[in-house]
């Protein structure tokens, strides 16, 4: 386990409660999350995680209100839940199969004193019986000293005493916090303030051992009057130089269109052109526009910077300051966070109102592939090594050494080539024409408006908003391909992307490649697809069912399966 979040967030219908959420889901890359007191029903509950970064989880359900606390993961760990209860849950976590299971506890503590002896009570069962280095994270709603307390009154009380006995019983140890001293603040103001180290994690001195490197950070709160507690095991991966795509927010900015017309002057209408001067312009208009997600980040740092000075009155006015900002600047990359999860709506709070949403299943740790195991069994870590299995891989596969007329005498059965009838010169004639100006128009706009975009970075939404400005280049570029027969190699070029088989692959035959496209490539593409389809049935076998609409290539393998089923029952018979 690398990465553990942990939060109460007070309440999860509120607007930006879940946006922010998954903001902290994205930005830490966590693995396994501990929500608390969410104030939510079950069904409520499932339809707000649907969406989120973490696709499984565990929802436990209190008397007279459900959803209480939350416990998501995603599937680069196993996570075997134990037990549940209203007031915490404890499963045991392992990242693969040749790594250290351990257990985990998410908490959430209650205020009367005679429930949370009942908590500490089971939970110290667990440490002493389970077998199991133990972490556990949460709101436990008690201190261990009076230096965890800022304000109200000095004595301590019972429950912390408690606490602090169960704590030394179970021989856990405080895993220590980079950031605010304090997790909790009762958002009062001058004398009435009142600041409490509430939130903590803590381990076992064999879970310590397992994890010497682990790092405890308290990161700004927003949507709660909790601060998230962030749990890291490792080192963040090195950052990699991020590929030029256009924003869907960008096309938001007024003064946005005016790049793009300047991305047009100069004389060269040729797409590639046109799109080194639209990356040019942008990146100067970039430094003067203020990012959604740039401007979060700003504030997530000052807001750090604050919660770590007293709390006088000017810095409370300046932190509601920046929490109302972060509000409106959330919600502002609804947009941006659509671009990213493909998806074409999500709920959000207790409203059905749509919006568009982050989901973003696969994570960076998910992308990366850190170790592939080579042919003669051993593991290739570095790399530099992995990306040449890869190749060798793919070239074994692609580079046959046969001529295309060979591999079609290979792969095409003579029986299926003989139905295949002889295409009419009017199909001929079609295939050879120009397409017109509309018709390249109406291609453009049948595209995805966000699918993902190609080497070229430029994305359908953006011609389709400012077709009078790139409609001539995307149309010269058309006309090109229909008068030359050529393609353009620029325009050929595409993003290889390796997609997992399966859960957990190993292997380099456990990927499939598939190529992203520059957006010429997709137009010209589906223009081409179109003049053909009216003649496919010169073109294909009827053994090709791949080809018929709304039919897929799997159901031969099921209907071939059906048949033996069959087969066999009336051999049987």
């Amino acid at each position: 386990m690398s990465i553990v979040l942990s939060w109460n967030c007070r309440g999860s219908g509120g607007l930006a409660t879940i946006p922010t959420l998954q903001r902290y889901l994205q930005c830490t890359g966590a693995e396994l999350a501990f929500i608390s007191e969410t104030k939510c029903s079950k069904n409520q509950a499932i339809k707000r995680i649907a969406n989120l970064p973490l696709a499984n989880s565990e929802i436990v359900a209190s008397k007279g209100r459900g959803g209480r606390l939350w416990l998501l993961w995603n599937d680069t760990i196993s996570v075997k839940v134990v037990e549940v209860s209203e007031f915490f849950i404890i499963a045991i976590i392992q990242k693969n199969s040749a790594s250290q299971p351990w257990m985990f506890i998410g908490v959430y503590g209650d205020c009367a004193d005679h429930k949370n002896e009942t908590i500490w009570t089971r939970i110290e069962f667990h440490i002493s019986n389970s077998g199991y280095p133990v972490c556990t994270m949460g709101d436990f709603n008690s201190i261990t000293n009076s230096l965890e307390k800022v304000g109200g009154s000095k004595e301590v009380k019972k429950k912390h005493k408690k606490f602090r006995e169960f704590v030394q019983r179970s021989g856990l140890v405080d895993l220590g916090y980079g950031g605010p001293a304090y997790t909790w603040a009762n958002n009062e103001r001058g004398k009435k303030l009142i600041l409490e180290r509430l939130d903590r994690g803590m381990a076992t001195t064999n879970w310590i051992h397992l994890y010497p490197n682990s790092k405890v950070l308290h990161l700004p709160n927003f949507q709660s009057d909790h601060l998230p507690v962030l749990l890291t095991t490792q080192q963040k991966p090195k950052k990699r130089q991020k590929q030029f795509r256009v924003e869907q927010w960008w096309l938001q900015d007024p003064k946005f269109r005016g790049i793009c017309e300047k991305s047009m002057e100069g004389g060269e209408i040729d797409w590639s052109s046109v799109c080194s001067r639209l990356r040019k312009a942008i990146r100067g208009w970039e430094e003067g526009a203020k990012d959604p997600n740039k401007e979060l980040k700003l504030i997530e740092e000052e807001m750090q910077y604050l919660l770590s000075r007293p709390q006088e009155e000017e810095v409370q006015q300046r932190i509601r300051k920046l929490q109302g900002d972060f509000a409106k600047y959330i919600v502002a990359q609804e947009l941006f966070w659509l671009q990213r999860s493909r998806q074409n709506w999500a709920l959000r709070g207790d409203s059905n109102t749509r919006f568009f949403h982050a989901s973003t299943v696969i994570r960076r740790k998910r992308n990366s592939i850190p170790a592939i195991l080579k042919e003669n069994g051993e593991w290739a870590t570095e790399e530099r090594e992995v990306r040449q299995q890869f190749i060798n891989h793919f070239k074994s596969v692609y580079l046959v050494g046969t001529t295309l007329e060979e591999e079609a005498q290979l792969i095409i059965p003579q029986e299926i080539v003989h139905e295949i009838k002889p295409i009419p010169s009017e199909a001929w004639a079609e295939l050879d024409r120009r397409p017109t100006p509309d018709e390249i128009k109406r291609v453009v706009f049948e595209l995805g408006p966000l699918k993902a975009p190609g080497p070229d970075g430029v994305t359908a939404a953006l011609v389709q908003q400012a077709w009078d400005v790139f409609g001539p280049s995307v149309q010269h570029e058309v006309d090109f391909f229909f008068s030359n027969s050529q393609m353009k190699e620029k325009i050929a070029h595409s993003n290889l992307v390796l997609i997992p088989k399966i859960a957990g692959p190993t292997r380099v035959t456990d990927f499939r490649p598939i190529s992203v496209c520059n957006l010429l490539y997709k137009v010209i593409s589906k223009l081409v697809a179109k003049k053909m389809q009216p003649w496919m049935n010169f073109l294909i076998s009827r053994a090709q069912t791949a080809f018929v609409p709304g039919r897929e290539i799997s159901e031969n393998i099921i209907l071939l399966r059906e048949y033996c089923i069959a087969s066999n029952r009336q051999k049987m018979g």
